[in-house]
């Protein structure tokens, strides 16, 4: 499987789980996005 393919896979199963979390605690909506930008980064 390619790289490009595995972040596929695992997009799909974050995504909803940030979500429902996000809904629960927006006040850690800038938390969040910066931890999700510094992963993505380090998967490039």
């Amino acid at each position: 499987m390619s790289k490009q393919g595995e972040i596929s896979e695992k997009n799909y199963f974050l995504v909803p789980l940030l979500s429902a979390y996000l809904q629960t605690d927006a006040n850690l909506l800038s938390e969040i996005e910066a931890a999700l930008i510094a992963w993505f980064i380090a998967l490039q």
